[in-house]
């Protein structure tokens, strides 16, 4: 995988959307809690995360929690100054070379 900088002028291709589309509390089923969607957008690399892409919920004591079970290092790209967005680096494309 290669390393992006911050900063770096990226053309993204897909973007991860959070899924929240939630169980019913008495439900204990697989969750998909990120989805691939269409982008063509121009942004700037401003971080790297790791998030819990699938998982499934389970009560304790009554109260249900998120248990993850997948998760995956991806890029954040903004787009905006208040807006950022989740991308895998197979969707990233690097336009400008420093």
């Amino acid at each position: 995988m290669n390393k992006l900088k911050l900063g770096q002028k990226v053309l993204m291709k897909n973007k991860l959307v959070r899924n929240y589309n939630k169980p019913r509390y008495r439900d204990v089923l697989s969750l998909v809690r990120y989805e691939k969607f269409e982008c063509d957008k121009i942004g700037f690399v401003c971080g790297k995360s790791t998030i819990h892409i699938e998982g499934y919920t389970d009560f304790e004591d009554g109260y249900p929690y998120f248990v993850p079970v997948k998760s995956k290092a991806v890029y954040m790209v903004a787009i905006k100054m208040n807006k950022r967005i989740y991308v895998d680096f197979e969707d990233l494309k690097l336009l400008e070379e420093e």
